[in-house]
C-alpha cells in the first residue's frame, strides 16, 4: 500500500535519529536520518541473504560479481590500469584501485531464478558498500552524510528491476538518432591529428559515426 512507517533510532537510550520506511516509484525507500546536523556519517545493513552475485556499480573493468568485497563508490580518474586492492599505493597518481571509475554509480542488481532484486542508493555524497566481506550475513552500505537512504526495487526478473529502477533514475529515449549506436572512435594529438583519424577512417571505409577527442596533450 501507500503506508509510510517512521521509527526513532536510539544509542543506548538517547535518540539519535529515525527510520522511515516508505513507497517509492522503484520500490521501497528506506531512509536513516541522523537527529544531529553535525553528523557526516550514516549506513544501512541488510542480511546478505542467499548465495548469489552483486552486480552493477557503474563501469568496472576488473569485476563483475562484487560479492565479498567492500569499495567506495565515488567518480575518479581510474588511472592507467588497476590494482587488485582497494588501498592506493605508492603510485596513486598513475595507478587506479580495483573499483576506482570514472563511472562509478551506486547501483546494483541481484539477480536471482524468480527472485531477483536490486539497492540503489539516491545519495550524491560518496558511500561505501560492503558486500558481505566484514560479515558474511550483512551487507552495508555508508553514507559520507547524514542521511543513508536505500531503495530496494522486488524485481522478481532482472529486467523487472532494471524497469523499477529507471522508473526513478531516468531512461534514454526510445527514439535515439543512429549514430548514437555506431562506431566511436577515439583520437588525440592536436586538431591535424583528429583530422588525419577521420581522413583515415573515411579512407578505410570504417563506419564509424562519432570522433571524440580528450585531449591533453595537443600537438606536443
Amino acid at each position: 500500500g501507500d503506508a509510510e512507517v517512521t521509527a526513532a533510532l536510539h544509542s543506548d537510550e538517547t535518540r539519535i535519529g529515525a527510520l522511515t520506511i516508505k513507497p517509492d516509484p522503484a520500490g521501497l525507500l528506506i531512509s536513516a536520518v541522523s537527529d544531529n546536523e553535525n553528523v557526516n556519517r550514516a549506513f544501512i545493513a541488510l542480511e546478505c541473504g542467499e548465495p548469489g552475485g552483486f552486480l552493477g556499480f557503474g563501469a568496472h573493468t576488473h569485476d563483475v560479481d562484487h560479492r565479498g568485497q567492500k569499495f567506495p563508490v565515488f567518480v575518479s580518474e581510474q588511472g592507467i590500469g588497476i590494482s587488485d586492492v582497494e588501498e592506493q599505493g605508492t603510485f596513486w597518481f598513475l595507478q587506479g584501485t580495483r573499483h576506482q571509475s570514472y563511472l562509478s554509480v551506486p547501483t546494483m542488481i541481484a539477480p536471482r531464478p524468480g527472485a531477483s532484486w536490486g539497492l540503489h542508493s539516491p545519495t550524491m555524497y560518496r558511500s561505501t558498500w560492503d558486500l558481505c566481506l566484514s560479515d558474511d550475513n550483512r551487507r552495508e552500505v555508508e553514507v559520507w552524510e547524514g542521511r543513508a537512504e536505500l531503495v530496494v526495487s522486488p524485481g522478481p526478473e532482472p529486467l523487472d528491476v532494471i524497469a523499477q529502477q529507471t522508473e526513478r533514475t531516468g531512461r534514454i529515449p526510445s527514439e535515439m538518432p543512429d549514430w548514437t549506436f555506431g562506431i566511436w572512435m577515439e583520437a588525440i594529438g592536436g586538431t591535424e591529428a583528429v583530422r588525419d583519424e577521420a581522413r583515415a577512417l573515411r579512407a578505410a571505409k570504417i563506419p564509424a559515426t562519432a570522433l571524440w577527442t580528450e585531449d591533453w596533450r595537443g600537438g606536443v
